[in-house]
Order: structure tokens, then sequence, then C-alpha cells
């Protein structure tokens, strides 16, 4: 009996002493681990503004950092519209006539090179021309031969202080705010 007692003792001296080792380990191995993985990374950020710009028949898309970038290239046609969708990292270069819309998304801003006026309405989302206004934006909205962005957020970027909003305009682009 007096051997159980005194194994059972050290038992559990023995496994509280095995566990605070192994946490103050594996505390240690998470700051080192950080620390050396840290070295290569570059902070991440979303770019502020995306331009398209027009040069002999294509369009480049730019933004400040390479970013991944969805182009719809809005073409209006006598039978209605055609669209194509190109995705990839900036600068992008899309074929584009001048009469074509072409609109460029990326998950932080929109920009919008206008082109011919557009017969009827035209929703322009990030994956092609949709039929309807999807719940959730942004989307563009062409009509005639102006556009508008949704959400439109001009006003409320200008009621609020750009560092409390989420979304700010800036360079005539929709951006995502960040902090940080």
């Amino acid at each position: 009996m007096e051997y159980s007692v005194d194994a059972l003792a050290s038992l559990v001296v023995f496994s509280l002493a095995l566990s605070a080792a192994l946490a103050a380990l594996a505390g240690s191995l998470e700051v080192v681990t950080s620390a050396s993985t840290r070295r290569g990374l570059v902070r991440a950020a979303l770019p502020i503004s995306i331009e398209v710009e027009s040069l002999n028949g294509r369009c480049v898309v730019r933004a400040p950092r390479r970013c991944l970038v969805s182009v719809v290239v809005v073409s209006p046609r006598k039978s209605g519209l055609e669209y194509r969708v190109v995705r990839g990292l900036a600068p992008l270069e899309v074929a584009a006539a001048e009469r074509d819309w072409v609109v460029a998304f990326t998950y932080a801003s929109v920009a919008v090179r206008p082109g011919a006026p557009v017969r009827g309405r035209a929703v322009v989302t990030m994956y092609g021309v949709a039929r309807a206004e999807p719940e959730l934006g942004p989307y563009v909205v062409i009509g005639g031969s102006g556009y508008r962005v949704v959400p439109d957020l001009r006003p409320a970027a200008s009621a609020a202080a750009p560092e409390s909003s989420a979304y700010l305009i800036r360079n005539s682009t929709l951006a995502l705010g960040v902090r940080g």
C-alpha cells in the first residue's frame, strides 16, 4: 500500500513537470518558427487604386502592386452585348477596341474605361454580365453612355472620416480601406 501511494504521487509530480516542460517548449517553438519565417515575407496590402490605360487597340490594367485582376470587356453590338472575362496579375494587357467598355475589378477596387453607348442597361460583375443586379457588390451598372459603381460610396466617404470608413474613393476608384 505504501508503494502504491508513492507511485501515484510520483506519477502526478512527473506528469505535472512533463506538461509544464512541454508547454514551455511549445511556446518557445512558436516564437522561433515565427521569427525564422518572417524574414522573407512582405506585409500584405490591398491595392488602393487600379487604372485602365488605352494603348492602340489594347488596354493595360495597372495597380501599385501585383494583384489578381478580373477584367470584363463589354462590346456593344447591334444584336446585343458580347463580353469576355480575362483574369491575371497586374499589369494585365487586354485586347479591347475603342468602342468597348473595359471594367477592371480587384477584390478591393473597381476601375472603368467607358466605351460606345449601350442600348438598354448592363450589369457588370467581376464574373461577367449579369441579368439582374446582384445582392452583393461591387458591380457596375452601364446605361447609355454613363455608368455607376454600386455601392456608391462617395456620399459616405465625404460624410465620414476616411479613417473610420471601410470604403473610400481615391483616383476615381472605389477602394476598400485597410487599417494597419
